[in-house]
């Protein structure tokens, strides 16, 4: 097993560093392209530049009130070199990298097992196509995975609770479905933070308000509704947005129940970000239902609380406005909940000696060949092939729990 896990992440980690060196290059060589980064990414950050945070740019549709905490980060950058705009996601790749290996150890997961773990989230196929685009969803998918490790981990020092609120901060205002994202973590987490002091809790919260709420505030301020341009209607209270602004209409659920042809597009839309992971994934929600309805098995418990999570950000997604046309691209708001998902199957097996999680994460591979010019692309399928034999033999007719 052990031997399976070394070959794995090796292979593995090598992968990541191939793409995002070969995406790096790409990126200096080459202007900024993708729409909502030139519409209102790249002007929220240059205006951040000129005019600080407490005014908004002037752009169609109200697109220059969203929270900008990533755009902050790209302001960074445009400060350092124009150059540099596009190794904004590629920084947050590697981050989330980083991160996921301290998640993976911090829930038991051998050390190669979490490298294994790492570089699999780091390539999840809407993570993919956002490398080299001025887009925040890999910043929200960092923020949120450390917010996780953070809350883990969460130790009684003011520093350890300063550092969960300020994450949790950074997180709430990168989008504004951050608030809900936050709010669904502290409730999976509040069991660890019962008998600390309220008074050793405060400084943690007031980052949290300062660095997540002030674009809301900001926004109150400017527009009477703190999710300006948004159109918000609750409890008989009704908020008003920018009128050309009709994104609220149509949101995930909506659209695959209502929408012509509309779950045939959820789920194409899902097979083609997914289809590795949806497979291992549903025989793996398959297995935990099984041991904690039937079984009643204790084993699973560490597994079903992260993928619980996971699920429920997940969910999260089909409430989210969003265009019926653009429900494939949508499909990056679930890289949070993903992730956690996986990092349940990856403990859940891993407690039971199984490789399974390994060779899913192989198998996954392939989705970078299509970002990769095309000379190295045949030695890569054949080095896939060689190693899916290899983790096919040890997967199912290795019995070596060593």
């Amino acid at each position: 097993m052990k031997r399976v896990e070394y070959f794995t992440a090796t292979i593995c980690v090598w992968a990541l560093i191939y793409f995002l060196a070969q995406q790096s290059y790409l990126g200096l060589v080459s202007p900024a392209a993708e729409i909502d980064s030139l519409v209102y990414h790249i002007p929220i950050a240059r205006h951040i530049l000129t005019h600080g945070w407490s005014t908004v740019p002037n752009i169609e549709q109200g697109w220059g009130y969203y929270p900008a905490v990533g755009e902050t980060i790209l302001a960074g950058l445009l400060l350092i070199s124009g150059s540099l705009m596009n190794l904004f996601n590629i920084l947050a790749v590697a981050l989330v990298f980083f991160v996921s290996v301290l998640l993976g150890k911090a829930f038991g997961l051998r050390p190669n097992s979490s490298l294994v773990y790492a570089a699999a989230v780091s390539l999840l196929q809407p993570a993919l196509r956002l490398v080299n685009t001025q887009t925040v969803d890999i910043w929200f998918q960092f923020f949120a995975l450390l917010s996780v490790l953070l809350l883990t981990s969460v130790r009684k020092s003011l520093s350890s609770l300063l550092a969960s609120g300020i994450v949790l901060g950074l997180l709430a205002g990168t989008k504004y479905s951050g608030p809900f994202v936050v709010l669904l973590i502290l409730l999976f987490f509040r069991r660890n933070y019962r008998g600390i002091q309220f008074s050793r809790l405060v400084p943690a919260i007031l980052s949290l308000l300062v660095l997540g709420g002030f674009w809301y505030v900001r926004n109150w301020f400017l527009s009477g509704n703190p999710f300006f341009p948004a159109n918000l209607k609750f409890f008989g209270i009704s908020l008003r947005g920018e009128t050309s602004n009709s994104i609220t209409d149509w949101f995930p659920l909506k659209t695959a129940l209502f929408y012509p042809g509309g779950f045939r597009i959820f789920l194409t839309s899902l097979v083609s970000e997914y289809a590795v992971w949806l497979v291992f994934l549903g025989y793996f929600l398959l297995r935990l239902f099984a041991d904690k309805v039937v079984r009643k098995a204790p084993e699973s418990k560490e597994a079903m609380r992260i993928t619980l999570l996971g699920v429920t950000l997940f969910v999260l997604y089909f409430f989210i406005p969003g265009w019926p046309k653009n429900m494939l691209s949508d499909l990056r708001y679930t890289l949070p909940g993903i992730s956690l998902m996986i990092l349940g199957f990856f403990v859940y097996f891993s407690a039971k000696k199984s490789s399974l999680p390994l060779y899913a994460a192989v198998l996954s591979l392939p989705y970078t060949f299509p970002l990769l010019t095309h000379h190295p692309k045949v030695a890569l399928v054949a080095a896939f092939a060689f190693l899916s034999t290899f983790l096919l033999q040890n997967t199912f007719f290795s019995h070596d729990d060593n």
